[in-house]
């Protein structure tokens, strides 16, 4: 067990020091580790920091080494930083640099009279003013472990205490049990969010058995999908002791999130995590409430169908309310089923109208309307109560005499034409206007359909713009309140699409013809040629490809390094010569690998094996050894070499071709001499070897013949 030593002292200063250190070697752009001067406040496990100063680059480590004072990155620096530049750590969730709260602390006890330095306790930063005193301030109590060195300052004599540690102890609590989770929804932006109450027995003892008598609070994290799958615990909810449970937002629903717990005692302690837990945050299945009854009234032709906004007991409707259909038919008994196309006849997003005109065949007739509440995520409430109208006809003709038709067709239901000479007014008011075209500098009005059908054409009314399928089906939505559009067919433009961020789950590309060229989505980039992937880059990096263009990256000298090329299938690199070849290497180290070859009869990049389980009709290599010793080493200097007077030391591959050497000359596609097969060449010259070697063998047996017979 731990113990600790108190002490008792003045505060002189207290000052907020931004944690880190500096560079002690250059950093150019692509660095993955960062050498820093001393012994920094860097977690082993890793973290977020900041190089430079406010216009330096936020960047995640993985790890840090003390003995070398090594950072190691995530991902790669995009600028480059020189030796003195500051390497700060970064809190995430704050945005800005990590920062330690020290006191500058005389303690009573001091034998020299000089002063100490003191970390203080997170729960005294706002107790503490920073500045130096003016005198001696603050009668401090500090604590430091009897083996340690760091000297803490705990806590503030003559104030109540922020954290009572006169019955801590230096033991560790036992871990929660007891996890339990349980998951709800909300809306949040006009989308259903979920979150998750999570909920644990009391800690009471330590790991050791004994009762806990200083727990202070625990610590609740959460990570995405199951417990074991990729991702990094996060969130830090801190719940203090005595309420063993927390309600946590927002989440993704219908994804399934983990959650663990650990205890925290008065002195930091804390216990090993519980064992975690996971839920499916499922999305909302209540239906919104029953909206009240509408009201309706009807005028030369029309029907105008009123909503209050409210629900059928006259409360608020709830938070995740959407729209109410508003259903339109000639039978009372009708029972309006959500998102039918026969009997909606709108939507009303809130308070409002629905006008619905029934034109002359729907004179004298009575209608009856109901309305269904549809929430964001679906889900649809039962109707309303019934409310009913009989439609006016636009001109009531029972009580006109006979030569009223001179001036008015009512029964056809037109008018005759009227003309300026008619009349002259300022104001025309009218329910039902038959028209064919209408000119003017201002129209205002509380809807404007393009058809009196419900649930076609475009509609412009006070809670946005609406445009329906040719089945009914709601296609573009422009909410006026929240400015949102909605949209159910492909968007197109045919110049640019500006925005500060675009997201989505997956992006397409298309030919002229409709065929898709390119996706791109959570898995990576995929190149489409006929319905089939033809070129794929993986989010780690790995380019796979059945047809690699590498005509532009070949090297002068005919070699290809792709430290992180992946090719796969019956692969094949256009442009690539037979004395070509690339060099694939380990994609994690960069180094190793293998060579591969360009082979001009099928067209293919192959691996350069010598495995007889790759070959077939072996038999020795017929060569002229005559002709092979006669191959004279030359050199040359070079048409394409940056200087002229460098001399390069080769073998002239015609001079190959006039010895008949021809296993070892390169030709082009054209069948023109290229160049000399040095990698064939090895096994010329082992060949020359086994010859030399026999001759000196036979001659050294005919020398000891000589001697012995000399003898």
């Amino acid at each position: 067990m731990t113990s600790v030593d108190r002490f008792h002292g003045r505060v002189l200063d207290v000052d907020v020091i931004v944690l880190g250190d500096e560079l002690a070697i250059d950093a150019p752009i692509g660095s993955l580790e960062l050498v820093v001067r001393d012994a920094g406040p860097f977690d082993e496990t890793g973290g977020w920091l900041r190089l430079g100063t406010a216009d330096g680059e936020i960047l995640r480590y993985t790890s840090y080494d003390d003995d070398t004072d090594t950072i190691a990155l995530q991902d790669a620096t995009t600028q480059a930083w020189v030796t003195g530049d500051r390497v700060e750590l970064w809190d995430l969730d704050a945005g800005a640099a990590a920062a330690e709260w020290v006191a500058s602390v005389l303690l009573d006890d001091s034998a020299d009279g000089d002063p100490d330095t003191a970390t203080i306790a997170h729960d005294l930063i706002d107790a503490l003013a920073d500045g130096i005193r003016a005198v001696i301030g603050e009668s401090a109590v500090l604590e430091r472990e009897v083996d340690g060195s760091e000297l803490e300052l705990v806590d503030i004599l003559g104030r109540v205490l922020v954290r009572d540690i006169t019955t801590a102890t230096a033991s560790t609590p036992a871990a929660p049990t007891g996890l339990t989770l349980d998951t709800g929804t909300y809306v949040l932006g006009g989308r259903n969010q979920a979150r998750i109450l999570a909920s644990w027995d009391p800690v009471t003892t330590n790991l050791d058995g004994d009762e806990i008598s200083d727990l202070d609070h625990y610590v609740v994290q959460t990570k995405p999908g199951a417990p074991a799958a990729p991702g990094n615990w996060g969130g830090d909810y801190q719940v203090p002791a005595g309420t063993e449970n927390v309600v946590m937002s927002p989440f993704t629903v219908d994804e399934t999130h983990s959650v663990r717990v650990k205890a925290v005692n008065l002195l930091e302690f804390s216990s090993p995590w519980s064992e975690p837990a996971s839920i499916l945050a499922s999305d909302d299945g209540t239906p919104p409430s029953v909206p009240s009854t509408p009201t309706t009234s009807s005028r030369l032709g029309t029907v105008r169908v009123f909503w209050d906004g409210r629900n059928s007991a006259g409360g608020l409707m709830e938070a995740d309310f959407d729209y109410v259909e508003v259903h339109a038919s000639t039978s009372a008994s009708f029972v309006p089923t959500p998102g039918s196309t026969t009997t909606v006849i709108g939507r009303l997003y809130g308070p409002g109208y629905e006008i619905m005109s029934v034109g002359p065949t729907g004179y004298n007739t009575t209608w009856y309307f109901r309305l269904v509440a549809v929430d964001t995520s679906g889900n649809a409430s039962a109707a309303s109560a019934r409310a009913d109208n009989t439609v006016k006809p636009l001109v009531d003709v029972s009580n006109f005499p006979d030569d009223a038709m001179d001036v008015l067709y009512a029964r056809t239901g037109h008018f005759i034409t009227l003309t300026a000479d008619n009349f002259s007014a300022n104001l025309v008011t009218a329910d039902f206007i038959d028209f064919g075209s209408l000119n003017g500098e201002l129209i205002t009005g509380l809807q404007i359909q393009t058809t009196a059908t419900a649930n076609r054409g475009v509609k412009i009314k006070n809670t946005g713009i609406e445009a329906y399928t040719s089945t009914g089906v709601l296609s573009f939505f422009v909410n006026a309140s929240t400015g949102n559009v909605e949209i159910l067919g492909t968007l197109k433009s045919g110049s640019t699409i500006e925005g500060a961020l675009i997201i989505g789950s997956t992006f397409e590309g298309y030919d002229g013809s409709g065929n898709l060229t390119a996706r791109l989505d959570h898995n990576g980039l995929a190149v489409y040629s006929g319905g089939a992937t033809t070129a794929y880059i993986t989010p780690g990096g790995i380019v796979q490809g059945t047809n690699l263009n590498a005509w532009n990256n070949v090297t002068a000298g005919g070699m290809l390094y792709a430290p992180t090329l992946s090719i796969t299938g019956s692969a094949t690199v256009q442009g690539v010569t037979t004395s070509e070849k690339l060099h694939l290497t380990d994609p994690n180290t960069g180094s190793g690998g293998v060579d591969v070859l360009w082979q001009t009869g099928s067209q293919q990049v192959v691996a350069n094996t010598s495995s007889r389980r790759f070959k077939f009709d072996e038999e020795p290599l017929p060569i002229d050894l005559a002709a092979a010793y006669a191959l004279e080493p030359k050199r040359s200097h070079r048409h394409d070499s940056d200087d002229p007077d460098t001399w390069f030391v080769s073998f002239i591959a015609e001079d190959a071709e006039d010895l008949g050497l021809e296993p070892w000359v390169v030709r082009d596609q054209d069948g023109e001499v290229f160049s000399f097969s040095y990698t064939n060449w090895t096994v010329a010259q082992q060949a020359m070897i086994r010859d030399l070697h026999a001759r000196v063998t036979d001659a050294t047996a005919r020398i000891t013949d000589l001697e012995e017979q000399a003898a």
